[in-house]
Order: C-alpha cells, then sequence, then structure tokens
C-alpha cells in the first residue's frame, strides 16, 4: 500500500498551474497584434515555373537572428541562376543521380528536368479531374519521393494517388522548389533545421500549399503555445497541426488536457504524442480516460495511477479502450491471472503491456506452453525485440501465424451467429 501510494502520487515532471494559462495568452496577444489570418493555401495547379512568391521564402522578412541565409548539406542548386536573380532553391544532394534509375538525367542546355526526375503526360492521358498515369510514371513518382526521404510504402502510394488530380504532384521540379521553402520557412520562422520534409509530406500533403507568410505566423504562435517543446519532432510526427487554429482550436485542446490530467506536463504530453491534437479532446480523449479509468478500477488499479500511465504512454488517450485495450487487458489476464493488480504498483510497464500487440502477448502462451522454465517477468517478454526473441524460440513465427488464423476464424464464427 506504501509502494502504490508513493508511486501514484504523481509524475516527476508537473506542469506549473499557470503555464498553460500564460502560454495561450501570450499566443493569444501574438494573434491580436500580429493579426493572424485564417488558413490560405496557393493552388497547386499554377503554370510551371510560377512561384507563390519572387523568391523561395523570400517574403519572410528577416529580422530574427537565425532569419539569416544558411547552407543547408541537403539541398544544392538546381535552378538557373538567370531566373529572378534571387537566391536559387536548394535541392537534397541525395537527388543528384548517378544509377541511371527510372529518373530522366537533366541536360546541359537547361531542356531537362531540373530535379533528376521528369513526367512527360501525353493528351491522351487526360481525363476528367485529372489524368491517368502510366506504370512507368508512377515508378518514377514513387523513386521521386523514396529518393526524397518519403520511407512508408503507404504514403508514397498516397502521393502518387494525388499526383493524377494535383498538377503540382506530378512536377518533379515544383515539388522540390515547395519542398525546399517549406524547409527554409521553418528555419526562418523558428530556427527549425533540417526538417525531414519528406516525412511531412508523406503524411500530410496539403502541408506544400500553405503561403510562406501565413506559415511563418503560424509558427511563431505554436511556439509561443508550445514553449520548450521539440517543435521539429512534433511537426514531423503531426505536420497537420500546421492547418489548426492556433488562437482557439489549439488553446482550447491544451485547457481541456490540463483539466483533466491535472498533474501532466501538458506540453510534454503532446511533444509526446502530438497526434492527440488531432481528434476531439472533449469527446474522445475524456471518453477514452474514463473508460480506461473504470476498466482498471475494477482490478485494483486507482485512478492517480491510469493519470500516471497516460503520461508515460499518451497513445492510450487516443486509442479504442473498449474494444482494443479491453481485449488486450482480458487477454493479459487470461494468461497471468493477477497481472495487472501486480503491475499496478508499475504504471509505465502496464501501459507498454496494454498497447503491445497481440502477437507481442502471444509470447507470453508460446512461453508457457514450450519453456515452462522460463521465470521471466511478462514486461520483459513483451517488450523482447522481435529479432531477439525469435531467435530464442525460432518455432514462434510459425506456431503464432497458426494462432492467429484459427482465432480469425473463431471470431469470424461467431459474428456469423
Amino acid at each position: 500500500a506504501k509502494m502504490r501510494a508513493g508511486l501514484c502520487a504523481a509524475p516527476a515532471r508537473v506542469t506549473p498551474p499557470c503555464r498553460v494559462r500564460s502560454a495561450v495568452e501570450a499566443a493569444a496577444r501574438r494573434g491580436q497584434t500580429r493579426g493572424c489570418r485564417s488558413a490560405r493555401f496557393v493552388s497547386g495547379n499554377a503554370p510551371d515555373g510560377r512561384l507563390r512568391s519572387r523568391c523561395v521564402g523570400g517574403s519572410v522578412a528577416r529580422t530574427r537572428a537565425h532569419d539569416a541565409p544558411r547552407v543547408s548539406p541537403r539541398w544544392t542548386v538546381f535552378r538557373s541562376h538567370a531566373s529572378s536573380g534571387v537566391p536559387a532553391p536548394r535541392r537534397s544532394a541525395r537527388a543528384t543521380r548517378t544509377d541511371g534509375r527510372v529518373a530522366t538525367p537533366a541536360s546541359s542546355d537547361g531542356g531537362g528536368s531540373r530535379s533528376g526526375y521528369r513526367l512527360e503526360i501525353d493528351p491522351s492521358q487526360v481525363a476528367p479531374g485529372g489524368v491517368r498515369l502510366t506504370d512507368a510514371q508512377k515508378a518514377t513518382l514513387d523513386a521521386f519521393w523514396r529518393e526524397h526521404g518519403v520511407s512508408s510504402k503507404t504514403h508514397r502510394a498516397t502521393l502518387t494517388k494525388v499526383g493524377e488530380t494535383k498538377g503540382l504532384f506530378r512536377d518533379p521540379d515544383r515539388l522540390v522548389e515547395r519542398m525546399v521553402e517549406l524547409e527554409d520557412v521553418m528555419w526562418r520562422a523558428v530556427g527549425v533545421a533540417e526538417l525531414a520534409v519528406g516525412a511531412v509530406v508523406g503524411r500530410y500533403p496539403k502541408s506544400l500549399y500553405f503561403d510562406p507568410d501565413f506559415l511563418v505566423e503560424r509558427l511563431r504562435l505554436l511556439r509561443d503555445l508550445l514553449p520548450g517543446a521539440d517543435l521539429k519532432k512534433l511537426i514531423e510526427r503531426n505536420p497537420q497541426i500546421l492547418a489548426m487554429d492556433m488562437t482557439h482550436t489549439l488553446p482550447a485542446k491544451m485547457r481541456e488536457l490540463s483539466v483533466l490530467l491535472p498533474n501532466s506536463d501538458v506540453v510534454r504530453l503532446i511533444e509526446t504524442h502530438p497526434k492527440i491534437l488531432s481528434v476531439n479532446v472533449q469527446s474522445r480523449v475524456r471518453g477514452n480516460l474514463a473508460d480506461l479509468k473504470g476498466m482498471l478500477r475494477v482490478a485494483g488499479v486507482v485512478d492517480t495511477a491510469v493519470e500516471v500511465m497516460v503520461v508515460h504512454n499518451p497513445r492510450l488517450l487516443t486509442s479504442d479502450i473498449r474494444r482494443t485495450v479491453a481485449k488486450r487487458a482480458t487477454r493479459l489476464e487470461s494468461l497471468r491471472p493477477g497481472a495487472i493488480a501486480f503491475y499496478a504498483e508499475k504504471p509505465a510497464s502496464l501501459s507498454r503491456i496494454l498497447c503491445a500487440s497481440e502477437r507481442a502477448l502471444d509470447r507470453l502462451a508460446y512461453v508457457d506452453e514450450h519453456d515452462a522454465e522460463n521465470d521471466s517477468s511478462v514486461i520483459v517478454t513483451v517488450n523482447t525485440p522481435g529479432s531477439k526473441f525469435e531467435e530464442k524460440y525460432p518455432g514462434f513465427d510459425a506456431w503464432q501465424k497458426a494462432l492467429a488464423r484459427s482465432r480469425a476464424e473463431a471470431e469470424s464464427a461467431a459474428n456469423d451467429f
């Protein structure tokens, strides 16, 4: 009981009561004095070569210490210096092609692609609402996005699909210009260097349509609202935040989180799990927290311990508590009766177990069946890296796949009734 009281008192980092309020007020003042505008997008179907300003990010006033031009190793000049007489945008050094794959190399007279990639659309490909890309053109776009940091196959497929309806997303030259501009604006606004632009665009393609002036204002408001947060990591993981209303919606979400979790560092919570800003805090997060407390209260876990759990693993606040998390808890109790009550004294470990995959929990059943002498704890068994676990138990993969199939068949049969 003493241990439980000590562990559940409060997390290590506590937000001062006035921190959220002062950050919100500071952001509100900035929005009033600067005249914060509503989100503005620039058409992605502008004529080829047309930019949103006369230079890349050139409309942003350079008044801050980090506003001076910088040389990024990720980008090199790819435009002709004869155009506009202003600093040319930079392209990633990785984009210099040497292997001849898919891309069409730039010609020496400037008639080829400046980015190293080119798509030529035949009039016969034009269809209502866009174009029909050939398999070769889709492969070109896939290679372009892969080379520019979009590692997710799903994101690359989505961006290629967007290219069928949006002219910008089938013009590699203009895409590189916009990505250079996005990186430069991040630097000029809040000093964020080496942004993973590919990750941002892959998760939120509309990020390439933001007006530079609007984006600068938006980023500085975000910095005022989340002082001390790693904006680079936050934007890379949830770039949708750039389109959020930062004078009303975002401050309201922060206030609601501070009420729901009074002993938590709200800024740290958002930094750790930015997705929380993309859901309805008033209904979904509040409901998930209530459901989680109710579910674990039955197993003897006090409400304060649940708050510690979500601080260590904020993903619980956006998970499906009634189905996914409840299913994990039921499975855990069937394999290790009393495990939830035991790990109530270790909220951080319990949060990781409840967010583990079904495959990870199946390890417990496999160990019980094939290695009865194993005395490893639940958290160690569940958290062991997959490669290390399968090296120790080479038969687990085939056994688990068979178990998953039989489980799916049983669930399907149950649903039929």
